[in-house]
């Protein structure tokens, strides 16, 4: 006999797990509605103002983690705005896997949404009293 504890707790790790197919037809869509009017439906963009996404070394490239930050907080002095207000993570995550793997982006990499709730936890985290003194941030 099983702990029904434990069975629980599987199911809902499963549940944070989307498949590949979930997505990327969720990643498409949040792509359309979200980043296709400055990145432009096929990722070419329109240089130099909104960059291609197709072949660029964000959404090909390493560490995933620059991706889903670059979604998540935008680049400050750039038009790219920050979406971790407006999206969720499954859809970060989604969109995030559709630009790596659309326009012969090819990656073949997924993104799961625990991935990006750690990124945003992480970026959500107040300096601890180490940090500050590091940063000159203690008189």
């Amino acid at each position: 006999s099983q702990d029904k504890y434990a069975v629980e707790e599987m199911s809902e790790a499963a549940q944070g797990t989307m498949t590949r197919d979930a997505l990327l037809t969720l990643g498409k869509e949040k792509y359309d509605q979200n980043c296709s009017p400055c990145h432009r439906p096929d990722g070419m963009g329109i240089p130099p103002l909104y960059p291609a996404l197709r072949g660029s070394s964000v959404a090909t490239g390493h560490p995933i983690s620059r991706h889903i930050d670059t979604i998540l907080h935008g680049i400050p002095g750039s038009a790219m705005q920050p979406y971790k207000d407006q999206l969720t993570d499954e859809e970060i995550a989604a969109i995030a896997t559709y630009e790596r793997n659309a326009w012969d982006n090819n990656t073949n990499e997924l993104i799961q949404p625990e991935e990006v709730a750690a990124q945003r936890k992480n970026a959500n985290q107040q300096p601890t009293m180490v940090n500050k003194v590091k940063a000159g941030g203690l008189q």
